[in-house]
């Protein structure tokens, strides 16, 4: 988790300080499973709160760490793309609203103002 913090320094300041916060943390308290949920706690973050799970679980159950992390990692991806997919498919309902009110009066007057004007001129003769 140390190297891990000292990697992610460039890409995430507080993600890394917070790591490092809980490899200290580890250092002094033997009972990981509860610094490991600290690390949850704090963050407040849905990701954070299952990685910090996780990794409890590896240590409880002993299981492959590389794979529990892989699992984890792939869900969170799909939970990210579902959310996307959401917004994008709500994007066009929320689009055609001002495509409405915008865009089709002016394609009427495009389409329907050569009429009105020769009718205007027909009823005016």
């Amino acid at each position: 988790m140390e190297r891990v913090a000292k990697e992610m320094t460039y890409l995430n300041r507080k993600t890394a300080s917070e790591f490092l916060l809980t490899v200290d943390e580890m250092k002094v308290n033997p009972n990981h499973a509860v610094v490991l949920t600290g690390l949850g706690m704090r963050t407040g973050l849905p990701a954070m709160l299952r990685l910090s799970s996780a990794l409890i679980q590896t240590l409880e159950t002993g299981a492959s760490l590389r794979s529990v992390v892989k699992v984890l990692v792939a869900e969170i991806r799909e939970e990210n793309l579902i959310r996307f997919e959401t917004q994008a498919a709500r994007l066009s309902v929320l689009l055609t609203i001002p495509m409405i009110i915008f865009l089709l009066p002016c394609v009427f007057i495009v389409i329907a103002g050569p009429a009105v004007i020769k009718i205007i001129d027909v009823l005016g003769r």
